[in-house]
């Protein structure tokens, strides 16, 4: 699978841990990265199209209080009680700005990419949680599990 490569990997979480670091300011960690079938139901996901170069999809998989958490810290300490537009108009900006890092760090490696607009699922049914063999790699914040990033390019 050529998902496996680090090199194809590590720009996306990269992009993802910088870019949340800065705009929620939450210091992620990587943990050990896995292969999944499916994403936990009742969790958002925002999905981001990768063209060109590369061509698949890569999937930011995080619970309803880490989406608001981010969300609120995103609008400036705003509170932010439910998952709704505004906020995930936020988290969709989120996506898009994580994607298009990661599009500049693969440029910077003579890696052409584009990315689609990101597609924000609030709430994964289990139609929408299953998903082609792939590699996930989950992300912690003090220790625990605050989101997921599914690589499948």
């Amino acid at each position: 699978m050529q998902g496996l490569d680090a090199r194809l990997i590590n720009p996306f979480l990269e992009a993802c841990v910088g870019v949340i670091g800065m705009v929620a300011q939450t210091q992620l960690k990587v943990v050990g990265p896995k292969i999944a079938n499916s994403m936990t139901q009742g969790h958002l996901a925002i999905k981001v199209g990768v063209v060109g170069e590369l061509n698949g999809e890569v999937t930011f998989e995080i619970s309803p209080d880490n989406a608001k958490d981010i969300a609120s810290k995103m609008m400036c300490g705003m509170p932010v009680e439910a998952l709704d537009e505004m906020a995930c108009s936020a988290l969709s900006e989120l996506g898009n700005m994580v994607a298009g890092n990661a599009a500049t760090i693969f440029s910077s490696m003579d890696i052409l990419i584009d990315i689609t607009t990101p597609r924000l699922i609030a709430e994964l049914s289990a139609a929408d949680a299953t998903i082609n063999k792939g590699l996930v790699v989950p992300l912690s914040y003090n220790e625990q599990e605050y989101m997921k990033v599914y690589i499948n390019i």
